[in-house]
């Protein structure tokens, strides 16, 4: 199952971030137990890992990802996600390009939202969803975009790649999830209310995700 091909049931992508939730790899395993089969992307982001840390990691999420029919995307590393058999791999706005994921791989690609303008009819042609981000809170310099924002966003995207999936990030919670599905988001990205066990049972919640 990909992204590409089984969008309408990936609801969440959940990211990791042992920096700010030093137990989220732990978390996972309950995630992925907690939501429906299916509904669930865990994507292993950890920048300032050791490229051994990462790599037991992603054999660790792997194997709990599989056993509750979740899916599982590495951000950046093309190789460690072919070398654990991920599902995908999730790529930032600078660096490797969509296209550059071989076509020969069964690798679904995820892209931050960012400066996709730039993006060429190839790249597009090899995404199977977009990262639209702030949506709820100022990030980095960016402004929020809120539900108008993003519906122009999601709009751009859609218009050049139908096929592309489309999910909010930057402050997303279960109290405001409707406003981004209304605004025709997919499903979401989120971290912060992930991790945070009380947060997580809300976002779950309303996103009909509860087994």
């Amino acid at each position: 199952m990909t992204v590409g091909t089984a969008a309408a049931t990936i609801r969440l992508f959940a990211v990791t971030d042992v920096a700010r939730f030093p137990d989220c790899i732990e978390q996972c395993e309950e995630l992925c137990r907690v939501a429906k089969a299916g509904t669930l992307a865990i994507v292993l982001r950890e920048r300032a890992a050791s490229g051994s840390q990462l790599f037991e990691w992603a054999k660790t999420l792997r194997k709990v990802t599989a056993e509750w029919g979740q899916q599982l995307f590495i951000s950046d590393r093309v190789d460690l996600a072919e070398i654990v058999g991920a599902d995908g791999v999730h790529l930032p706005a600078v660096g490797l390009a969509p296209q550059q994921v071989p076509t020969s791989s069964s690798l679904a690609v995820s892209r931050s939202g960012h400066q996709v303008e730039k993006l060429a009819r190839e790249d597009w042609t090899r995404l199977s969803a977009v990262w639209i981000s702030p949506v709820a809170a100022p990030r980095k310099g960016r402004a929020a975009l809120y539900e108008l924002g993003l519906r122009e966003r999601i709009e751009w995207v859609r218009a050049r790649a139908p096929h592309v999936s489309v999910y909010a990030l930057g402050g997303v919670t279960g109290e405001n999830v409707e406003i981004w599905q209304r605004a025709g988001a997919t499903g979401v990205a989120a971290i912060g209310s992930v991790w945070d066990r009380e947060e997580r049972g809300a976002l779950l919640s309303a996103l009909e995700m509860v087994r």
